[in-house]
């Protein structure tokens, strides 16, 4: 198994990943199936976001603060009048709101 040295910020090794644990309470497993289940939390936080906007009835989109569009849903497409077949998403990022 691989250690892993935790140096400060002049370089200097202060102890390795697993005393640091150790010292505190925890093994690398709980670690590791903290983080695998902080994971798979974000990835489902993430899926429900891409649901809600993707399924909304009404028009969503991400823009910059100057105005360029970066993503749009299906129902702003629409508003748009956005055709898949005839346009690319660099047509739509043109689009001025101002």
């Amino acid at each position: 198994m691989k250690k892993i040295l935790i140096i400060d910020d002049n370089g200097q090794g202060l102890d390795t990943l697993g005393n640091l644990l150790r010292k505190h309470g925890y093994s690398a497993t709980e670690v590791v199936d903290d983080v695998r289940e902080a994971n798979d939390a974000l990835r489902q936080s993430e899926k429900r976001y891409r649901d809600l906007f993707e399924n909304a009835p009404v028009g969503l989109f991400r823009s910059t603060p100057d105005g360029e569009l970066l993503s749009v849903n299906p129902a702003m497409a629409q508003i748009l009048k956005y055709d898949k077949t005839r346009c690319s998403m660099t047509h739509i990022c043109n689009y001025d709101f101002r």
